[in-house]
């Protein structure tokens, strides 16, 4: 007898994925996702549980590249505040 295939879990981190890091990948992983479904309910359970992987493939895909995005806009967005307050400072120091 073949395991339960578990295809709830893929389609809701896709679409956390879609909404909150990566439109282009949570889309996808909704796709697979709701494919995984359709397959199960047909009693293809050895082909839900591919797809059902790859949808959590590209939903972590997705939401490790939106993480890494947000921390380069952080750091980027610090240096950008640091380097004004430099030129504000050096700036200051002279006559009106």
């Amino acid at each position: 007898m073949e395991s339960e295939v578990q295809t709830t879990y893929p389609l809701v981190i896709s679409i956390v994925t879609t909404v909150l890091c990566c439109l282009p990948l949570g889309v996808v992983g909704i796709v697979f996702a709701a494919m995984a479904m359709s397959k199960k309910s047909s009693g293809e359970n050895a082909v839900a549980a591919d797809y059902a992987k790859k949808a959590k493939l590209f939903s972590y895909i997705g939401i490790g590249l939106g993480v890494v995005s947000w921390i380069v806009v952080v750091a980027v967005n610090a240096l950008a505040v640091g380097a004004a307050a430099a030129g504000a400072a050096a700036g200051s120091g002279g006559t009106p």
